[in-house]
């Protein structure tokens, strides 16, 4: 009977790591070298055992002084390590944000003229094409009819000049 090779239920790039990582160990021979040394450490038991020890030790002896340099470093200044390891002063951002809490409000304060602006053109401009209705003018409707077309003609030209 043949058996069907049954594929595995691994995503494409997990198997290509596996294989990559397969292909890596073959060239270096580290299956060979994992059993020489595992020979080697039941051979000399006394020896790896002190070479662990003396291992462990020693990482514990760095990282114990490693916390007390720190724990009595002086903190009298801020420092806050940045993403390149560095340790730099912290900043007060509040100037910063008031900085751009003025920019908002400035935006804010120009887009609600322009919306101002823009419904009074809108009103000038209806008022204008009532005037433009009457049949007949009087001076006043003439001069009225005059000053609201120079004024429409004003916000018009600056809100051409605006969007250039």
């Amino acid at each position: 009977m043949k058996t069907k090779k049954v594929k595995k239920d691994l995503p494409r790039y997990k198997r290509k790591l596996r294989y990559a990582c397969w292909r890596i160990s073959e060239y270096w021979r580290v299956r060979n070298k994992v059993e020489k040394c595992n020979q080697w450490a039941t051979d000399n038991k006394k020896t790896f055992f002190a070479l662990v020890v003396g291992t462990l030790v020693f990482a514990s002896v760095a990282t114990f002084i490693s916390i007390l340099y720190d724990l009595t470093k002086a903190t009298s200044v801020k420092e806050q390590p940045d993403f390149s390891g560095r340790t730099e002063k912290i900043e007060n951002i509040q100037p910063m944000m008031n900085g751009l809490r003025q920019i908002e409000e400035t935006k804010k304060n120009e887009k609600l003229e322009l919306k101002q602006l823009t419904d009074k053109g809108v009103a000038i401009h209806k008022e204008l094409d009532s005037l433009l209705a009457i049949s007949e003018k009087s001076h006043e409707d003439s001069i009225r009819i005059v000053q609201d077309y120079r004024q429409l003609q004003h916000i018009v030209n600056f809100l051409k000049r605006r969007k250039e």
